[in-house]
C-alpha cells in the first residue's frame, strides 16, 4: 500500500440527525455513517416537501489542524464555518437559512447551529482529509448514532400517547357510567 496525500477534494454530506432521514431503515443508515455517500441513500427523500439539508465540504486544511486536536466548541465551529463553503435544500435549492460572510458561513448562523450537528460535521472533515481517491477506509461510526435514539424515543412517546388516551378513554367511560 502506498503512502495517501492529503484529500482536499470537495463533497456533499447530510447530517444522520436530519428529520428527513426519520423513516431511512436503519441498515440504510448505517451504510450511509460509514461510506458518507449520499447515492447510498434512498432516492424518495429528495422528492420530499421537506428534503434533507446538504452541507458541502471541503477536507480539513493544514492550516486548521491545530485547531482541530483542541476539540472545544469554539475550535469545533470554526472548522465547521471554515470547511462548510455551501449548504443546499435537497441536491440543488439553495439553503436560504444560511447566511455568508466573505464565502464563509456568518458567526449569527453558524451560532444556531446545534453543536451536536458541528461536531458530527466537524469530524467528517477531519476525517476526510485522509480519504485518498480509490480508498476503501469507512468513516467512523458515532459511537451511539442519533437516528436510533430519536427512532427508540418516537417509540416509547408513541406507545406513552397510546396508553394515555387509553386510560383517558377509560376514565371518561367510567363516568358517564
Amino acid at each position: 500500500m502506498g503512502i495517501g496525500f492529503t484529500n482536499m477534494k470537495t463533497f456533499e454530506v447530510v447530517s444522520i440527525m436530519d428529520s428527513a432521514l426519520v423513516a431511512v431503515p436503519v441498515a440504510v443508515m448505517r451504510m450511509y455513517e460509514f461510506k458518507r455517500d449520499l447515492s447510498v441513500l434512498p432516492d424518495d427523500i429528495w422528492t420530499k416537501s421537506d428534503p434533507p439539508t446538504v452541507f458541502k465540504i471541503k477536507p480539513l486544511s493544514v492550516d486548521w489542524e491545530s485547531v482541530a486536536l483542541a476539540g472545544d466548541a469554539s475550535s469545533i465551529r470554526a472548522i465547521v464555518r471554515e470547511h462548510v463553503v455551501d449548504v443546499l435544500r435537497g441536491k440543488s435549492a439553495k439553503h436560504h437559512d444560511f447566511q455568508w460572510d466573505r464565502g464563509k458561513m456568518n458567526e449569527e448562523t453558524i451560532a444556531k447551529l446545534p453543536i451536536a450537528i458541528c461536531a458530527e460535521l466537524a469530524r467528517i472533515i477531519i476525517e476526510a482529509q485522509t480519504r485518498v481517491p480509490g480508498g476503501e477506509i469507512p468513516f467512523s461510526p458515532m459511537r451511539e448514532p442519533t437516528y436510533l435514539t430519536d427512532r427508540d424515543n418516537s417509540k416509547t412517546m408513541t406507545r406513552l400517547a397510546r396508553v394515555v388516551s387509553a386510560l383517558t378513554e377509560e376514565t371518561a367511560a367510567e363516568k358517564t357510567d
